[in-house]
Protein backbone atom coordinates (compact mmCIF):
# COMPACT_ATOMS: atom_id res chain seq x y z
CA UNK A 1 0.00 0.00 0.00
CA UNK A 2 2.88 2.53 0.87
CA UNK A 3 4.36 1.70 -2.28
CA UNK A 4 1.58 2.28 -4.39
CA UNK A 5 0.61 5.48 -2.63
CA UNK A 6 4.10 6.59 -3.01
CA UNK A 7 4.18 6.03 -6.75
CA UNK A 8 0.74 7.85 -7.12
CA UNK A 9 2.41 10.74 -5.46
CA UNK A 10 5.39 10.92 -7.58
CA UNK A 11 2.77 10.55 -11.10
CA UNK A 12 0.59 13.17 -9.60
CA UNK A 13 3.83 16.01 -9.30
CA UNK A 14 4.49 15.36 -5.11
CA UNK A 15 7.60 13.67 -4.26
CA UNK A 16 9.01 11.40 -1.59
CA UNK A 17 10.71 11.93 1.97
CA UNK A 18 13.79 10.24 -0.05
CA UNK A 19 13.82 12.24 -3.18
CA UNK A 20 13.46 15.41 -1.11
CA UNK A 21 16.83 14.31 0.98
CA UNK A 22 18.57 13.46 -1.93
CA UNK A 23 17.56 16.56 -3.62
CA UNK A 24 18.45 18.83 -0.43
CA UNK A 25 21.99 16.80 0.23
CA UNK A 26 22.74 17.59 -3.22
CA UNK A 27 22.81 20.89 -2.60
CA UNK A 28 25.67 20.86 -0.45
CA UNK A 29 27.74 19.68 -2.76
CA UNK A 30 31.21 21.06 -3.71
CA UNK A 31 30.80 23.34 -6.69
CA UNK A 32 34.18 24.45 -7.83
CA UNK A 33 37.87 23.79 -6.55
CA UNK A 34 38.66 27.06 -5.37
CA UNK A 35 39.56 28.06 -1.75
CA UNK A 36 39.63 32.38 -3.17
CA UNK A 37 37.64 33.08 0.14
CA UNK A 38 38.69 34.76 3.37
CA UNK A 39 38.23 32.59 6.21
CA UNK A 40 40.20 31.87 9.69
CA UNK A 41 40.02 28.06 8.83
CA UNK A 42 39.18 25.74 6.63
CA UNK A 43 37.78 22.03 6.96
CA UNK A 44 39.22 20.16 3.50
CA UNK A 45 37.59 16.49 2.60
CA UNK A 46 39.90 13.81 1.42
CA UNK A 47 39.62 10.10 0.01
CA UNK A 48 42.16 7.93 1.36
CA UNK A 49 42.99 5.91 -2.10
CA UNK A 50 46.47 5.71 -2.20
CA UNK A 51 49.41 6.65 -0.55
CA UNK A 52 49.73 9.73 -2.41
CA UNK A 53 46.42 10.75 -0.91
CA UNK A 54 48.34 11.36 2.78
CA UNK A 55 51.04 14.06 1.07
CA UNK A 56 48.52 16.50 0.22
CA UNK A 57 46.36 15.89 3.83
CA UNK A 58 49.87 16.41 5.63
CA UNK A 59 50.24 19.84 3.24
CA UNK A 60 46.64 20.81 4.19
CA UNK A 61 47.35 20.60 7.93
CA UNK A 62 50.67 22.08 7.52
CA UNK A 63 48.63 25.06 5.67
CA UNK A 64 46.34 25.20 8.64
CA UNK A 65 43.39 23.46 7.32
CA UNK A 66 41.35 20.72 9.27
CA UNK A 67 41.15 17.35 6.99
CA UNK A 68 37.76 15.53 7.05
CA UNK A 69 39.36 11.83 5.76
CA UNK A 70 37.23 9.73 4.25
CA UNK A 71 38.82 6.14 4.48
CA UNK A 72 36.49 3.58 2.85
CA UNK A 73 38.73 3.46 -0.50
CA UNK A 74 41.66 2.02 1.36
CA UNK A 75 39.81 0.17 4.27
CA UNK A 76 38.11 -2.09 1.95
CA UNK A 77 40.89 -2.30 -0.80
CA UNK A 78 44.05 -3.26 1.75
CA UNK A 79 44.11 -2.34 5.46
CA UNK A 80 47.50 -2.84 6.09
CA UNK A 81 47.87 -0.03 3.51
CA UNK A 82 45.40 1.66 5.29
CA UNK A 83 46.68 1.21 8.99
CA UNK A 84 51.03 2.37 7.32
CA UNK A 85 48.84 5.80 5.71
CA UNK A 86 46.86 6.31 8.97
CA UNK A 87 50.35 5.95 11.09
CA UNK A 88 52.14 8.14 8.96
CA UNK A 89 48.98 10.57 9.66
CA UNK A 90 49.35 9.80 13.28
CA UNK A 91 52.97 10.47 13.48
CA UNK A 92 52.71 13.82 11.33
CA UNK A 93 49.79 15.34 13.81
CA UNK A 94 51.75 14.56 16.91
CA UNK A 95 54.57 16.04 15.53
CA UNK A 96 52.87 19.15 14.45
CA UNK A 97 51.02 18.97 17.73
CA UNK A 98 47.83 18.86 15.91
CA UNK A 99 45.37 15.78 16.82
CA UNK A 100 43.71 12.95 15.15
CA UNK A 101 40.16 11.05 15.81
CA UNK A 102 37.96 8.42 14.34
CA UNK A 103 34.52 9.94 14.13
CA UNK A 104 32.53 7.90 12.04
CA UNK A 105 33.56 4.24 11.07
CA UNK A 106 34.96 5.41 7.73
CA UNK A 107 35.74 9.33 8.55
CA UNK A 108 39.03 10.43 10.67
CA UNK A 109 39.28 13.70 11.43
CA UNK A 110 42.87 15.38 11.35
CA UNK A 111 43.43 18.35 12.76
CA UNK A 112 46.65 20.95 12.84
CA UNK A 113 48.45 22.67 15.13
CA UNK A 114 46.92 23.91 18.24
CA UNK A 115 43.91 22.44 17.37
CA UNK A 116 42.02 19.25 19.79
CA UNK A 117 39.28 17.33 19.49
CA UNK A 118 37.39 16.34 22.49
CA UNK A 119 37.02 13.09 23.32
CA UNK A 120 34.91 13.79 26.76
CA UNK A 121 35.73 14.00 30.10
CA UNK A 122 38.27 11.51 31.60
CA UNK A 123 37.25 9.50 34.22
CA UNK A 124 39.47 9.18 37.42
Amino acid sequence: MVEFLKKMSSRLGGTTEEEDIEDYLETLGVEEETFEEEADMWIKPFMLESDADVDGIKEALTDGAIALVNIEPLYKRNKNRLKRALDDIKKFTSSIDGDIVRVSEYKILATPKGVKVYRGKKKR
